[in-house]
């Protein structure tokens, strides 16, 4: 009976977890245009919870590195969608906002990714950029989180890699640029941008074996001359 009723327990706890998994996405901005340095697998992570039937969570978390900010207009620092059907009403618990907890604008272009419905402001600047923002969306949503799940059918990131994106971000490195990046589920591209690493501090030359010998043989025929003037 003990067994049976631990076994029972743990199915409740098993099927407890299953649902709560079931109410949280996450995905992460894999794709930048040209001007973000240096490239990276992920550039950073959204997290969307489903607080309830009115209110979803979204939580932003930057890869170690990278900031994210913009506040200028048609310049925003997180761009997104909200289905047909559903409506959203206001924003509220908002971290590393601007303004606050303020209506999002609406009508935003991400440089590459598409035009978004709505998007909320940062710092501006990277030297104004932060780690990390969050807030909660309040309204009324059809289908849960997939109420906000709405991919871009306009987003090209510049033509280099045509795709649909979820999400849209502007993001920075402290010494190598500034861009945006664009998150979906299904589109992970190459970075466009792999081979330009000139802005990150340039590259050391190592000399070939056959420079490092010539070299060798000069610095020796200086100390031999060094030598021969000590003598004399």
């Amino acid at each position: 009976m003990k067994q049976r009723i631990m076994s029972v327990a743990v199915a409740a706890a098993f099927l407890l977890a299953l649902s709560s998994a079931a109410k949280a996405d996450t995905f992460s901005f894999t794709v930048a245009n040209a001007g973000v340095q240096p490239p990276n697998a992920s550039y950073g992570t959204v997290t969307l919870t489903l607080v309830d039937a009115n209110t979803i969570s979204v939580s932003v978390t930057m890869t170690p590195g990278y900031v994210a900010f913009g506040s200028g207009a048609g310049s925003q620092m997180f761009g997104f969608n909200v289905a047909g059907g559903s409506t959203l009403t206001d924003l509220t618990n908002c971290t590393n906002i601007t303004g606050g907890c303020p209506t999002p604008s609406t009508g935003v272009n991400f440089d590459g990714f598409g035009n978004y419905e709505y998007a909320v402001a940062g710092g501006t600047g990277s030297s104004g950029g932060v780690t990390s923002f969050s807030f909660d969306i309040v309204g009324t949503f059809v289908g849960g989180l997939a109420a906000i799940e709405i991919v871009n059918p306009t987003g090209t990131n510049g033509g280099k890699n045509p795709g649909t994106y979820d999400f849209a971000i502007q993001l920075g490195n402290a010494t190598c640029g500034t861009g945006f990046a664009g998150a979906t589920s299904g589109f992970t591209a190459p970075n466009p941008s792999s081979a330009d690493t000139s802005n990150c501090g340039g590259t050391t030359t190592v000399p070939e074996p056959g420079t490092l010998t010539l070299l060798g043989t000069g610095l020796l025929g200086l100390a031999g001359l060094v030598r021969r003037k000590l003598s004399a």
